[in-house]
């Protein structure tokens, strides 16, 4: 021990004194007698060092850096190694030692460093394979930099190995396509588009990714090149078509997909694809007939809705088509959407029920309710001793007549009838005999009885004058309704006033039907006089 402290006292003196040469070798004593001893062994490295003695630094310091590693002393080795690097640029190894202490330090920064600074090296000396080799362990190191393959594949490109580089680039382009990360795709392919050659689908990911970045004009040159090569290849087609409507240009698209469906003619997403380009061009017309010629397959694919959107849109710009009508109505009654069903006139041969269609009666029909009413005429015929008419309180409303409470009940008969207000000479003479018969007096609060009927008649009187034509109506404030009557006693009549007034302006016309509910109304009445102010028909 007395011999080291005394061999330290000695390189101490030597190096205060500048003397590099003589401490030098009382360190090369100390390492000899103490071989063990690092830290003598990695002073007289750096003496050597300060001596410009390289190579035996080296060599000692080499000798330091082992037993750091080797003893888990990673930051020491580092260290040494640090300086080793200071002394020899050059030498790649170390550039590795370094990378790998701090790899397994956990430095992983410092690594890539160190991997960096050793491709640049590599790159200069063109030491292609080398430089790969490092690459890998970088992308192992961080396997998402996209740098690091894009790197390798430049590598590969570079020494000629054109299958590895192209396979190592479907390897970067096909997580970047699954992701839609489209400018990325597009910066690749415009550095290594070289690689990817016309015939197939290599250069079908940039046609994509132009197209969802916006240059759907890109897309479609790349996509018309790429078909020259694979025309019935679908993917191609597709894209194509989806460029197409991209730009706008809805003619090439629909013939592009139309040679698509030739293929695929049971695919209804290409279907529907069709007929949204034809509605979209505004071919309204092509897209019923395909829609007329597809809608069974899309009812039993449970595509009711999307036939709906359809028809529905078509329907706006076709309104009168009754392809679409037709079929809308059978939509409609399948999705039980029946507010819009409604709307809708049933398709021929189809029957529909619902509350708000209201009956209606034929021609025929009409012609026997009329010629019952005639069978109630109120002139002309004796009155039934047995039915006494009950006085009417004011005007009838609305041109209803309800006889007593024994008349049939609810019976309510609306007349629409076409009038002929001329007077013939018959119907003045029915008149005038009307006038002259004796009716028998009315006894107030007694109503009219009529054997046969059980319950109230209303009969509601509805004359609509919309259907006359151009016939001009002239009626004087003061003269009857009929003027060729001869003139009735006045104390032969039981009412006040026995003028028919009808007031043009209350004269109200509406084509409804008339309705009979009962199959026979007998009411046996010679004569039926309602005697009151007024009977004014509304």
């Amino acid at each position: 021990m007395a011999n080291k402290d005394k061999l330290l006292a000695n390189a101490q003196k030597f190096l205060s004194k500048g003397q590099i040469p003589k401490a030098i070798s009382e360190y090369q004593k100390l390492v000899d007698a103490f071989p063990k001893d690092v830290r003598n062994r990695q002073k007289l490295a750096e003496l050597y060092s300060r001596g410009k003695r390289n190579a035996d630094a080296l060599t000692e310091y080499e000798a330091v850096a082992k037993h750091y590693t080797e003893t888990g002393f990673y930051l020491k080795a580092i260290a040494v190694f640090k300086q080793m690097q200071k002394i020899e640029p050059s030498r790649v190894d170390i550039y590795h030692r370094l990378a790998e202490l701090n790899e397994k330090q956990g430095l992983v920064g410092n690594a890539l460093t160190e991997y960096r600074n050793l491709i640049s090296f590599y790159d200069k000396n063109e030491m292609h394979h080398e430089a790969i080799e490092v690459l890998e362990k970088m992308l192992d190191l961080d396997p998402g930099n996209l740098n690091f393959s894009a790197k390798i594949t430049e590598m590969y490109m570079i020494s000629g190995q054109e299958e590895l580089a192209f396979e190592k680039f479907q390897g970067i382009i096909n997580p970047l396509v699954a992701n839609e990360e489209h400018t990325k795709i597009v910066k690749l392919y415009e550095r290594f588009l070289d690689l990817c050659s016309e015939d197939g689908t290599a250069r079908l990911p940039l046609a994509r990714a132009l197209l969802n970045s916006g240059s759907s004009d890109k897309a479609v040159q790349i996509l018309k090149n790429l078909l020259k090569h694979s025309p019935e290849d679908p993917d191609i087609n597709q894209c194509l078509t989806d460029a197409y409507v991209a730009s706008q240009d809805f003619a090439n698209a629909r013939l592009t997909l139309k040679h698509l469906l030739k293929q695929k003619e049971d695919d209804l997403d290409l279907r529907e694809y069709y007929v949204r380009i034809c509605i979209d061009a505004g071919e309204m017309e092509r897209a019923r007939d395909r829609l007329e010629e597809w809608k069974d397959a899309f009812f039993q694919a449970e595509r009711i809705t999307v036939l709906q959107g359809f028809y529905e849109e078509i329907k706006e710009q076709l309104t009168d088509d009754p392809l679409v009508a037709d079929t809308l109505f059978v939509i409609y009654e399948a999705v039980g959407d029946t507010a819009k069903l409604d709307k809708l006139t049933a398709p021929e041969g189809v029957s529909v029920e619902t509350s708000e269609i209201s009956e209606t009666a034929d021609a025929a029909v009409l012609d026997v309710a009329i010629d019952d009413v005639e069978t109630l005429d109120m002139v002309g015929e004796e009155a039934a001793s047995d039915v006494d008419v009950p006085p009417l309180d004011g005007k009838l409303s609305a041109g209803t007549v309800t006889l007593g409470k024994n008349a049939a009940a609810g019976l309510e008969l609306e007349l629409d009838l076409d009038l002929d207000l001329e007077v013939s000479a018959d119907q003045e003479e029915d008149v005038a005999t009307s006038v002259d018969s004796e009716p028998e007096p009315i006894q107030e609060d007694e109503e009219a009885e009529v054997s046969d009927v059980d319950e109230d008649i209303e009969i509601e009187i509805e004359i609509d004058l919309d259907d006359m034509g151009d016939l001009e109506l002239e009626f004087e404030d003061d003269e009857p309704a009929v003027e060729d009557e001869e003139p009735v006693a006045e104390e032969e009549l039981a009412a006040e006033d026995n003028e028919l007034v009808v007031e043009e302006d209350e004269l109200v016309v509406e084509e409804d039907e008339l309705v009979v509910e009962e199959d026979e109304l007998v009411v046996e009445e010679d004569e039926l006089v309602v005697e009151e102010d007024e009977l004014v028909v509304e």
